[in-house]
């Protein structure tokens, strides 16, 4: 499938909303996201106590529009400016293992 947004995946951690995956070269990982940053806002609005479900809506956005990141890692606090572009999602992983 296909979707709108910045190809970075979310999940509950320690009751933190943190980045477990990356698109390659998706707008979050040309703009500098990191795979355990945790997300603190969302344009300037708290991610704190905010439901996975929440957070990727207010991520996703039409193509071209931009959305700020505010996250924590290593100690610091960045603000990430991201362009929404399309993203495809792989409905079916696979590996093939030896033998």
């Amino acid at each position: 499938g296909t979707l709108v947004g910045i190809g970075a995946t979310l999940s509950l951690r320690e009751s933190k909303l943190t980045i477990v995956e990356l698109v390659p070269d998706g707008p979050a990982a040309r703009g500098g996201l990191r795979v355990g940053d945790v997300l603190l806002a969302i344009d300037g609005e708290s991610a704190l106590h905010m439901p996975v479900r929440e957070a990727t809506r207010r991520i996703r956005g039409d193509e071209g529009t931009e959305v700020v990141l505010k996250v924590s890692r290593d100690g610091a606090e960045p603000e990430l400016r991201l362009r929404r572009a399309p993203i495809v999602v792989d409905n079916v992983r696979y590996e093939v293992l030896a033998g």
